[in-house]
């Protein structure tokens, strides 16, 4: 009876501790791993820098690309010739490289762009051993004359409350009570051809702005997109409460200046924009009661995803898709998205499209589960024995 009401003692203490308390969100992380594309469309812009060669992973430097692996071509009479070719800009990490011709593009002319990963250590064995990418890649596009007075159009739809995704640091993303408004932007006609090639950004009252709708979704979008469509962007507000660590870009309700712009990479010179347009966010029964977080949610202490910055994604601030590290927030891989640039990510895992938990995987930050409450009272009764054996 005495061994019985031991076990007891020590069982019983143990499970409710697993049952009874709390248990924390789990941490979310982001998983990266390689992308072979080029980033451009039928048209590209004379002004351009060259070709934008997504490689993503942990990236290589120039010295180490395959001499085969690039192969620039012109179309002359009727048929693709190769031209010598030079990368302008190299990522510091080598997720991006940007390939034109040593002589310049020619107005007019027609350009071709093929990736070939086999045959050298891109780092991407992995993901094309088990077709989460393909090994080699092309792109084609037309060299035309642009203007950088072009006037881009903000459009954006009727509002709508309903539950929406929100990034979490928690679990990765979470939904919650909003109102929204999708913008999207609206190229002239001198840049149809382009909708690819060029870079996009929504700015809210003068700071820059995305709906992070999950904190590893910047791996579903290409870079320079504003979101998986691209040239969309959701303007959201909160009509609840929510935990601190979760929805960290929503917007406060109330009437917003927004501007979009476009931009080819890595250029100061072609960028266009819209004129202003005010849009408001507001819920049906005010706003949320907020507790002891920020108020006001909006603008300030976003990353900075504005033109000029890390080319990876083509907004701005330091992230570039590329590779893994811890995070500090999220941010177009800017600042520090879920888990960010490192040099060793690790290889698998897909190729960060996809469906809402794609690419995220969690580890429990919270108290100890039922298995880890058995483990503790067995560890008790053992102590019990052992003092009852002395």
């Amino acid at each position: 009876m005495t061994d019985k009401k031991s076990v007891l003692a020590a069982l019983v203490p143990a499970i409710l501790l697993g049952v009874l308390l709390p248990q924390e969100a789990e941490a979310c992380s982001c998983f990266f791993s390689c992308s072979n594309k080029i980033i451009t469309d039928q048209k590209l812009a004379s002004g351009a820098e060259g070709f934008y060669w997504f490689l993503g992973g942990g990236g290589v430097q120039p010295g180490d690309i395959g001499q085969n692996a690039l192969l620039l071509e012109k179309l002359v009479d009727g048929a693709y010739q190769a031209v010598d070719h030079e990368l302008t800009y190299s990522h510091p990490r080598g997720t991006v490289h940007i390939v034109r011709p040593k002589d310049g593009f020619e107005i007019g002319a027609k350009y071709k762009l093929t990736v070939d990963l086999e045959g050298w250590q891109s780092g991407c064995q992995v993901e094309i051993e088990q077709g989460m990418i393909e090994a080699v890649v092309s792109a084609e596009t037309e060299i035309v004359s642009v203007t950088p007075t072009a006037k881009l159009t903000a459009n954006v739809t009727d509002q709508m409350v309903e539950e929406i995704r929100f990034e979490s640091d928690g679990s990765c993303e979470e939904d919650f009570l909003a109102s929204y408004r999708d913008v999207t932007i609206e190229l002239p006609a001198e840049l149809a051809g382009m909708e690819r090639s060029l870079f996009y950004e929504v700015t809210v009252n003068g700071e820059p702005y995305f709906h992070d709708f999950n904190s590893c979704s910047f791996q579903e979008m290409e870079p320079g997109g504003l979101g998986p469509e691209r040239m969309t962007t959701r303007l959201a507000s909160l009509c609840e409460s929510v935990p601190d660590y979760a929805a960290n870009t929503a917007l406060s309700l109330g009437v917003h200046e927004v501007v979009v712009s476009a931009s080819l990479p890595e250029s100061d010179i072609f960028k266009w924009t819209s004129d202003p347009i005010m849009v408001e966010l507001d819920c049906p029964n005010g706003a949320p009661d907020m507790g002891g977080s920020d108020p006001d949610m909006g603008g300030p202490g976003l990353p900075d995803l504005g033109g000029g910055g890390d080319p990876d994604l083509g907004m701005g601030g330091e992230a570039d898709m590329g590779s893994e590290q811890p995070a500090d927030d999220m941010g177009e891989d800017t600042p520090d998205m879920a888990e960010l640039p490192g040099e060793n990510p690790p290889q698998g895992g897909g190729d960060g499209g996809g469906d809402e938990d794609e690419g995220c995987a969690q580890g429990s930050l919270g108290a100890p589960a039922g298995g880890s409450a058995l483990v503790l009272g067995l560890l008790a009764l053992l102590g019990l024995r052992r003092r009852k054996e002395a």
